[in-house]
């Protein structure tokens, strides 16, 4: 038969060990969280200090890739081609609206063009290819799928998705008359 007492100094002597052992596991998951943040901001700085801005738009080049800035972090643009990107540089442009020889971009969202033809702005958020016109806010919406998962990319960052959390919401209209009666 075991003995009460023996129990008891068992349990005492397992007791620090344990709270030892939740200390660790909670420093470890601080600094991890710390490196992750630091790394992303890396990034960014060398994006912001090396990169060339676009234009004066939202768009940067660095390394040969394009990077679009939202509230301070960057993410890639990965179907722009850096030979035949361009910005619009008009006095009535959107920051947020660029493309190359195959693609409309509205943020970092591309919209493939329908014609040869290369696009013009008609109005601050309004481009056409003559055959579409792309309407594209210049406010920022929160990606629904982000918004679900706030605590996942808080409390969780390796679990997190290293996509964009926001996007610009863009509509396409088909007929560009339609576009200038609205």
């Amino acid at each position: 038969m075991v003995d009460r007492n023996t129990i008891q100094e068992n349990s005492i002597t397992l007791l620090p060990i344990f709270a030892l052992s939740v200390i660790s596991l909670c420093f470890f998951y601080a600094s991890y969280v710390v490196y992750a943040k630091i790394s992303a901001n890396t990034l960014g700085q060398k994006i912001s200090t090396y990169g060339e801005r676009l234009n004066h738009s939202y768009y940067f080049q660095y390394k040969k890739k394009i990077f679009l800035e939202i509230k301070g972090r960057f993410y890639r643009v990965d179907q722009a081609t850096i030979k035949n990107f361009h910005t619009f540089n008009t006095a009535y442009s959107s920051k947020q609206i660029a493309y190359d020889h195959k693609n409309i971009y509205c943020g970092t969202t591309a919209i493939p063009l329908q014609t040869t033809n290369t696009p013009y702005m008609l109005s601050k958020n309004h481009v056409t290819d003559g055959k579409i016109t792309i309407f594209c806010e210049d406010n920022l919406a929160l990606d629904p799928l982000h918004r679900k998962n706030n605590f996942i990319n808080l409390f969780l960052p390796f679990l997190a998705k290293k996509e964009s959390k926001y996007y610009f919401p863009f509509h396409i209209i088909n007929d560009s008359t339609e576009a200038m009666e609205d």
